[in-house]
């Protein structure tokens, strides 16, 4: 409220209370009744704040659903892709590996390991190497010193022993040929 006075201020809000401008809370006396429009500026603005916090919850959950429907889309996308690579993966395994063990079917713990080898060698094309070193190698089927086949598990369970085949690891030495001698000190690769 402004007025001109310069007198002592508490003095001045007691005779307000007195004469009944003023409340004892220091409010204006029946000002919703009095000032319809700051009554109605006020249910006003409450009307548009809850449609806009509605609204924005609306779009944030179809924004949230249009979210996930992608997410669930993409994903079931590459788990379609890792599983047709999984099958292709084992396929090329007994197809290639002939003399190896075969792999009857993809189990969960199995599809878990291609999964994960396939993220760290994607090209089929080095696993078909990879298959054909293996079915190439006399230790890998059971020539050397211990009672060690390398099957599909073997290969796929950790990430070193695709590698180790590509590198040559397992390949048959010609002097070991020549002389007819099954892998001196053997070889476990259980792991």
């Amino acid at each position: 409220m402004c007025i001109n006075y310069d007198g002592d201020a508490s003095s001045m809000l007691k005779a307000l209370v007195e004469v009944g401008f003023m409340d004892f809370d220091m409010t204006l006396h029946n000002w919703d009744t009095r000032n319809e429009y700051h009554k109605v500026f006020s249910e006003r603005a409450k009307k548009a704040a809850s449609v806009r916090w509605k609204d924005k919850k609306r779009n944030e959950k179809k924004g949230k659903e249009r979210i996930r429907k992608e997410r669930s889309k993409h994903s079931s996308s590459i788990a379609s892709s890792i599983s047709q690579k999984g099958k292709l993966l084992l396929e090329l395994w007994n197809n290639t590996c002939v003399s190896l063990p075969h792999a009857l079917k993809l189990t969960t713990t199995r599809f878990s390991h291609i999964k994960t080898r396939l993220s760290e060698i994607p090209e089929m094309e080095k696993w078909k190497e990879i298959f054909q070193r293996l079915e190439n190698s006399r230790f890998c089927k059971g020539f050397g010193n211990q009672d060690w086949i390398a099957t599909f598990d073997w290969i796929i369970k950790n990430p070193d022993n695709p590698v180790k085949v590509l590198e040559g690891k397992y390949d048959d030495r010609k002097r070991d040929i020549l002389k007819g001698t099954s892998f001196e000190g053997g070889i476990n690769e259980e792991s």
